[in-house]
């Protein structure tokens, strides 16, 4: 498989538990939830199933611009519902799409269920690429010396 087809499921740690709070949760216990993982997004649940994500965004413009009190704030009342989510099958190259078309910093991953499993982030998608390009950069400097091309270097 190239790696770039690698499957998101390849890519997480599924032993690490994804961030989550339940629907009836406050914004204070999603911030906790944030606090506890180090990330900036934490995905809203109903019995397992993804229901929406609560950014450090909507923090900022759904909470704090409104001057809501996070301890009493119900997290269903700002979270972004129905957020895109993947299956763990499906290729990282479908997050960095995703990500990149709708602007996202994260991407709930669901198992075969629909149930939450992972949330993959920009940080694990880059140190993917990051991965690939350095293979590929190591296989550029394997020669071959059947081939008439020469690589002079410069671009144009």
């Amino acid at each position: 498989m190239q790696p770039i087809r690698k499957l998101i499921g390849d890519l997480l740690s599924l032993d690490v538990p994804a961030p989550q709070v339940a629907v009836g949760a406050t914004v204070s216990e999603a911030i906790a939830a944030m606090r506890a993982h180090p990330v900036h997004s934490v995905v809203v649940t109903d019995e397992g199933a993804v229901v929406g994500i609560f950014t450090e965004r909507d923090l900022l413009t759904r909470v704090c611009a409104r001057d809501l009190d996070p301890a009493t704030t119900p997290i269903a009342e700002v979270m972004t519902p129905d957020p895109v989510t993947l299956p763990e099958s499906a290729c990282i190259t479908y997050a960095i799409h995703h990500m990149g078309l709708g602007g996202l910093s994260n991407v709930p991953i669901i198992d075969d269920d629909g149930k939450l499993v992972a949330l993959v982030g920009v940080e694990e998608v880059v140190r993917h690429l990051d991965e690939v390009f350095a293979d590929l950069h190591a296989a550029s400097f394997v020669a071959d010396k059947d081939s008439p091309w020469v690589d002079l270097g410069g671009g144009a």
